[in-house]
Formats: C-alpha cells, sequence, structure tokens
C-alpha cells in the first residue's frame, strides 16, 4: 500500500473524500478512484510550484547573505589597524553574524530541494498508481489489445 510522503492523501483529498473509509495508517492511494488519483496528481503537482517558487526565494536570499557577509568583513578588515592577520580575525569576529545568516539561509534552501525531492517522489508514486489502474481496467475491458 501506498501513501504520500510529503502530505497525508486525507489532507490532499480532505474536500472530495466522498466516505472512503481510511485505514489504521493513513488513506492509501490504492483505495482512490482514477479521478481522485488524477486530483493528487495535480495538488501534489501545485505543491511542486509552490516549492520552486519557495526555492527561487531562498536562493536569492542566500546571495543576498553572502553579499552582505562579503562587505562586512571587508570593511572590517579595511577599517581594522595592525597586521593582516589581526585584520583578519578582527574581520571575521565583525562579519560572524552574517556568515550565521549565509549558514541559515544554506540550511532552508537544502531542505526546501529536499522537500522537492519527496514530492517527486509523490508525484512519481501517483502517476505509476494511476497508470497500473488504467492499465488493468484497460485489459479486463479489452482496450489496447
Amino acid at each position: 500500500m501506498t501513501t504520500l510522503e510529503a502530505v497525508p492523501l486525507e489532507v490532499v483529498l480532505r474536500d472530495v473524500l466522498d466516505g472512503i473509509q481510511i485505514i489504521d495508517g493513513g488513506l492509501q492511494i490504492e483505495q482512490l478512484t482514477s479521478a481522485q488519483i488524477a486530483l493528487v496528481i495535480v495538488r501534489v503537482q501545485r505543491m511542486r510550484h509552490a516549492k520552486v517558487t519557495e526555492l527561487e526565494n531562498l536562493t536569492v536570499a542566500l546571495g543576498q547573505a553572502k553579499k552582505e557577509a562579503t562587505e562586512a568583513h571587508a570593511e572590517a578588515f579595511l577599517k581594522a589597524a595592525g597586521q593582516p592577520s589581526e585584520r583578519t580575525q578582527v574581520a571575521k569576529l565583525a562579519a560572524a553574524e552574517a556568515e550565521f545568516q549565509v549558514d541559515a539561509a544554506n540550511a532552508a534552501l537544502a531542505a526546501c530541494k529536499a522537500a522537492m525531492k519527496v514530492l517527486e517522489d509523490d508525484w512519481d508514486s501517483c502517476r505509476t498508481i494511476a497508470a497500473d489502474q488504467r492499465a488493468k481496467k484497460n485489459s479486463f475491458e479489452g482496450v489496447g489489445a
């Protein structure tokens, strides 16, 4: 039996469940009709599109954070007095918060990419089960023989 990884099917189909009995462990894709599977595919695709938009925004945020960290480091280095090694240490300290923001933005970007992979897997699972249902239906009806 197959479930979605990114979000429970009950959430994806909350408005169209039409009396489907949910077994222990959650709703399974195999319990759905072809029309419901098609709806799940469309909704998962919309979630993927939303993640693409989020991914774009996070990529821009990461670039901005890197720019700010580089500027903070450079400004502190240029303003500091002393030997180059001392100036480097002062600049690293001054840019520490900006570097943390870079790391945080990078982590958010990685999490978004992982979520995209899960949504892709869910979408592929739904497509495979839908194709299997069509093949079974066609074999019973003699279509494609």
